[in-house]
């Protein structure tokens, strides 16, 4: 049987998701923000620092 996960969403860093759009745009590619729910490091490091 699966494990179920029951992690609360948490909220990502603008500014590491800006930084993230702007080297993206520099490259000359496109970025796309997109919701998740997979509970992975990024929500645990969110609690301790910016995160995104």
């Amino acid at each position: 049987m699966a494990t179920k996960l029951n992690q609360a969403p948490a909220q990502m860093s603008e500014t590491v998701m800006e930084a993230c759009e702007q080297e993206t745009r520099q490259l000359g590619l496109t970025s796309m923000r997109l919701g998740s729910m997979a509970g992975h490091d990024a929500a645990h490091m969110a609690s301790l620092t910016k995160s995104g």
